[in-house]
């Protein structure tokens, strides 16, 4: 996989003028179904998530994961099933936990192999009804599993598949559980974005921690850095640094290349000679 994101082939730039340096920035699109940008917004959703809950050690967190219906278990179908239970199991979730001023969430689609949907979620609630369920597979093996009795009833209600899980955590399992239900959040298919339509792969409740973005430089969209900008640099002694690498840039960067990043070079030489 290429460390830079392939659909955009511009850079951005910004002067520290404590240090005199440029700083320089590859693009992204940011988009779930490049493979680059997706690696990178897993990573900034953990810590999203570690953070809102370790900024609200006041409240209970729970997680479950809700599947569909048996028999609606095809992409269209779990989505389907998936999305007209959702708002109004939140509703009885809210009518339910009444005591809690304001509940906050946040659910992550994922697919199976076979195409169908479920939900993994996060929620600022606390099960007082939990059950332990001992399951054997083939080989014998138990598996122990925390199962809510009231969340059992709802999803029979509303006509969704058995969670497969219920259970309540603590802060200090942040971590496990931000790691957890982002685990499978890999390139998204143009067929799953498809699929999704204007549905988010990932939904926050309103007011879920954000990361402000770096505001203290201007930063400007270039095409790239050519030869020239690396001579005013050495002339000005102006150092020019690539955030993604940590590499300071200097013309050596640019002996076999037209320009810098270096992979943007076929991308340029191929315009200057459509141009002419």
């Amino acid at each position: 996989m290429n460390n830079y994101c392939e659909n955009f082939k511009a850079i951005i730039t910004a002067t520290d003028t404590r240090t005199n340096t440029k700083l320089v920035s590859r693009t992204r699109c940011k988009q779930w179904t490049c493979q680059y940008c997706a690696k990178i917004n897993k990573r900034v959703w953990q810590a999203r998530i570690l953070e809102h809950i370790n900024s609200h050690t006041e409240l209970s967190w729970s997680w479950f994961t809700l599947t569909a219906h048996s028999k609606k278990r095809s992409s269209s179908q779990s989505l389907a099933n998936l999305r007209a239970a959702w708002d109004v199991l939140m509703k009885r979730i809210k009518r339910h936990f009444k005591d809690v001023k304001k509940i906050h969430y946040l659910r992550v689609y994922e697919q199976h192999k076979n195409g169908a949907y479920h939900l993994h979620c996060i929620i600022s609630v606390h099960w007082d009804d939990l059950k332990v369920r001992v399951s054997v597979d083939k080989d014998g093996n138990e598996t122990q599993t925390s199962h809510s009795t009231w969340l059992d009833k709802q999803c029979r209600d509303l006509k969704i598949g058995y969670y497969s899980h219920a259970d309540n955590f603590r802060g200090k399992h942040a971590g496990y559980i931000a790691g957890y239900v982002t685990k499978y959040m890999t390139k998204m298919s143009f067929i799953m974005k498809k699929e999704l339509g204007r549905v988010r792969h990932i939904q926050p409740s309103q007011g879920w921690t954000k990361f402000e973005d770096e505001a203290k430089y201007k930063w400007k969209m270039e095409s790239g850095i050519y030869e020239k900008d690396i001579i005013h640099a050495i002339r000005t002694g102006q150092k020019i640094l690539d955030l993604n690498t940590g590499e300071y840039i200097t013309i050596d960067n640019l002996i076999d290349y037209a320009v810098y990043p270096n992979e943007f070079s076929a991308y340029h030489e191929v315009d200057s000679l459509t141009e002419h």
